[in-house]
């Protein structure tokens, strides 16, 4: 099977396509649930930091654009993310997920990829960022835009589960690849089958710089 920057190439010498790809567009053509879903005035809002930066929505410092983008090279560790407001009695799941607007070129090949995903995160840890006593559903793979020059949007899914206590992952781990990141992960299905909520989400944007 083709990687995806070689399927990307390959599109990229089909005539009639774009030269402006809907990477540069921040919200329109993604599925609402990789968009940021909480206000600042929101008494449970997910916190991101990354590399020490604190981001909302792509944007850090006010800058906008490929200014906010971070350099993959940089990402070698996952970054912090937090639940103010988190039920601290509660468990919770968090995904790490690279989505691709529905109209860009090779999205129905790997749309969603999945880069780390965490399950049964007790409240009072996600409250301070602590995963390290959660179930690892998907180890940490770095995100890895296959193309310089276009803004990727890696976007965090925080979910409540609702299934009264902890929660068994192993059929999910299976969907999961161990040397790479996984295309086409299922995050719908996976939330029904597992009755999931949808809290939060927030999201960075990676820029492979030429």
């Amino acid at each position: 099977m083709m990687n995806c920057a070689a399927v990307l190439l390959l599109l990229l010498g089909v005539e009639g396509l774009p030269a402006t790809l809907p990477f540069e567009t921040p919200v329109a053509g993604f599925d609402p649930i990789y968009n940021c879903t909480y206000s600042d005035l929101s008494p449970v809002r997910t916190v991101l930091h990354v590399l020490g930066k604190q981001v909302k929505c792509g944007d850090y410092n006010g800058l906008s654009d490929w200014k906010s983008a971070f350099n993959p090279k940089d990402l070698g560790q996952p970054p912090n993310v937090t639940l103010i407001g988190a039920d601290t009695e509660a468990y919770y799941a968090v995904f790490l997920i690279n989505p691709f607007p529905k109209d860009f070129p090779f999205a129905s090949y790997v749309n969603p990829i999945l880069h780390h995903a965490v399950g049964n995160v007790r409240g009072e840890d996600l409250i301070s960022g602590d995963l390290s006593n959660a179930t690892t559903i998907a180890k940490y793979h770095p995100p890895n835009p296959p193309v310089p020059g276009f803004n990727a949007r890696f976007s965090y899914l925080v979910f409540k589960q609702n299934g009264g206590g902890k929660e068994d992952y192993s059929d999910v781990q299976k969907l999961c690849s161990a040397e790479s990141a996984t295309s086409k992960f299922p995050i719908e299905g996976v939330a029904k089958n597992k009755r999931l909520e949808l809290i939060q989400s927030n999201f960075f944007l990676v820029r492979l710089w030429s």
